[in-house]
C-alpha cells in the first residue's frame, strides 16, 4: 500500500521500469467524459504513472464524486479500467466506459461494460 505522493521517473520524465498486475486508485472525481481527477497535483503524477505501469486499473469512487472535477487531472477511463462505486453512475458516464472497453462495478449488482 502506498500513501501520499511518489515519483516513480528516472528524472527526465520517463517512468521507471516498474510492473505492477493492479493499479488501486481512490479519485477525487470522475467526470460524464470519463475524466479522472484528485485534488493534489503531485498525487496525480503518482496516480498517472501507476495506471500507466499496471496491467490493470482499479478506481474506487463513490457516487459523491460524479461529476466532479478537482485540481489535477489524472487522465481518462481506459479498457484496462474498472470504476468501482456504490451507485449507478450518469448514463453518459456508463457511454462513454462501454465506448473505451472500461467496466463498471456498482457494489452489490452484476459488472457491466
Amino acid at each position: 500500500v502506498t500513501i501520499g505522493p511518489v515519483v516513480l521517473s528516472d528524472g527526465a520524465g520517463r517512468p521507471r521500469a516498474i510492473h505492477a498486475d493492479w493499479a488501486i486508485i481512490g479519485v477525487g472525481g470522475v467526470t460524464d467524459e470519463g475524466t479522472v481527477w484528485t485534488s493534489s497535483l503531485p498525487e496525480a503524477g503518482m496516480m498517472r504513472s501507476m495506471m500507466d505501469c499496471a496491467s490493470h486499473t482499479l478506481l474506487l469512487a463513490d457516487s459523491s464524486k460524479f461529476g466532479k472535477r478537482e485540481f489535477a487531472e489524472v487522465g481518462d477511463l481506459a479498457a484496462n479500467t474498472t470504476l468501482v462505486t456504490e451507485r449507478q453512475p450518469s448514463r453518459a458516464l456508463l457511454d462513454r466506459a462501454a465506448e473505451v472497453g472500461a467496466t463498471v462495478v456498482v457494489a452489490g449488482e452484476a459488472a457491466s461494460n
